[in-house]
């Protein structure tokens, strides 16, 4: 994108911000109030524009601007903070892309704000429109707080007791149940996550694991787990597989079955970090894992 684009790009944007869309059906404006908007000092001599004594002439002949000043701009001082009322509205003659309000004040004589269709108000900002808009934008901050807040409340009770983040699944012909933890938790990824599995009554679990390696391997084999509590697990013959991700990188995954020592070593205690081969990586949102167990040990 060239300079002169990416500048029009963040003008507009800026009068998004700063100014009042005009509504098309300008009507609406009739019986409303306008401030004359003050300038930032380096464009008080220079006036406003947009503000014409007389519509009958050409809108480019800068002499017909109300309260001229030397520049052929409407003089500053003349209406600058000035509160006027709309009293008509129209089309300019001979120009349909341009519209026109008629602000009349006990202080002015009537003058009429030129517009192009479609754009934003320079210069006055309809008082009314402006009260509305703030209402509007308070009960839009106010519904964002009361969103976040509920999201944030929701997020805390979850985070307390993740029971019901875990997901079930029933095999009907094989008379399975399944029961798995959530690899995502507040939009972030995890990199474990525990099934359980009850088959013929019998249960059985299983803890998978993923980490990013730099190289490319063959075959790699060896599983380290590391808990809170310094205790550890060890899964010299575990094998592990290496996938391309989207990123280009070397995705390392593993799934290991716990023996009953294992998941009574896991119950004891939060996981801390593991190792695959010779990646090792922390236990992401390493206490909810842990709840998460235990809501899983219930499952029946």
């Amino acid at each position: 994108m060239n300079k002169y684009l990416l500048f029009l790009l963040l003008l507009t944007c800026k009068i998004e911000l700063y100014a009042q869309k005009i509504n098309p059906n300008a009507q609406y404006y009739i019986g409303k109030t306008f401030h004359v908007d003050t300038l930032a000092a380096k464009y008080q001599d220079r006036g406003y524009d947009y503000f014409r004594a007389n519509l009958s002439v050409s809108l480019y002949d800068s002499k017909y601007a109300a309260y001229p000043n030397k520049s052929g701009y409407s003089d500053y001082q003349a209406l600058a903070n000035k509160t006027m009322t709309c009293t008509a509205v129209g089309e300019v003659p001979g120009n349909e892309s341009y519209g026109y309000l008629k602000l009349e004040s006990s202080t002015t004589y009537p003058i009429h704000y030129v517009y192009f269709k479609g754009s934003y108000f320079r210069n006055i900002t309809c008082i009314e429109e402006e009260a509305e808009n703030k209402i509007l934008k308070e009960k839009e901050i106010a519904y964002r707080k009361r969103l976040s807040d509920s999201i944030t409340l929701a997020a805390t009770k979850l985070r307390n007791n993740p029971c019901p983040l875990i997901t079930e699944n029933y095999d009907e012909f094989e008379n399975i149940k399944s029961f798995q933890t959530p690899w995502s938790f507040e939009g972030k990824m995890l990199n474990c996550s525990i099934a359980k599995i009850i088959e013929k009554r019998v249960p059985y679990y299983y803890v998978s694991l993923s980490t990013i390696g730099n190289t490319a391997l063959a075959t790699q084999k060896g599983v380290f787990i590391i808990l809170k509590n310094g205790k550890r697990i060890v899964k010299p013959n575990a094998e592990i597989e290496t996938n391309v991700d989207r990123n280009a990188q070397f995705e390392r995954t593993t799934t290991i079955k716990l023996t009953t020592a294992d998941l009574a070593l896991l119950k004891s205690s939060p996981m801390s970090k593991f190792k695959l081969y010779i990646n090792s990586d922390n236990i992401q949102e390493a206490d909810l894992i842990y709840k998460m167990l235990l809501c899983l040990i219930t499952k029946k």
